[in-house]
């Protein structure tokens, strides 16, 4: 996202329009790779999380606050867009969104504990010490 807010950001100023015209196909390929990078990435990690963060007997309905929650905070994510384009430009936008994912990463580098060869049993008695 924040070689999408670059290029918006290249893009705006005349004395860069030589080069970015001839990467006209690079927003498209970054588009995607935002999105492969997401649905190969984040969104799985995510739900492997879950599944290992809450208990049997809860994991249903801690998964679907979860979920609402996150679906919630996309929908007002996504109708503030446009207003984050009139605030930040569009370069801005994509940088503010680029913050707000390296956020989530450093946030879950930092306070996920790693799981690797642990059972569920264990994973659970870990997380209610």
């Amino acid at each position: 996202m924040a070689a999408l807010g670059t290029f918006s950001y290249l893009r705006s100023h005349e004395h860069h329009s030589s080069w970015t015209e001839k990467l006209g196909w690079a927003p498209l390929l970054l588009v995607l790779l935002i999105y492969a990078g997401s649905q190969l990435g984040f969104a799985p990690i995510t739900k492997l999380i879950i599944s290992e963060v809450f208990p049997t007997e809860v994991r249903s309905t801690g998964t679907s606050i979860v979920f609402l929650t996150s679906m919630i905070c996309l929908a007002v994510l996504s109708k503030l867009f446009s207003q984050f384009i009139t605030w930040f430009g569009l370069h801005g936008a994509f940088w503010f969104y680029s913050g707000v994912v390296f956020t989530c990463f450093v946030f879950g580098y930092f306070a996920m504990p790693e799981h690797a060869g642990v059972s569920l049993v264990q994973i659970e008695k870990d997380f209610k010490k």
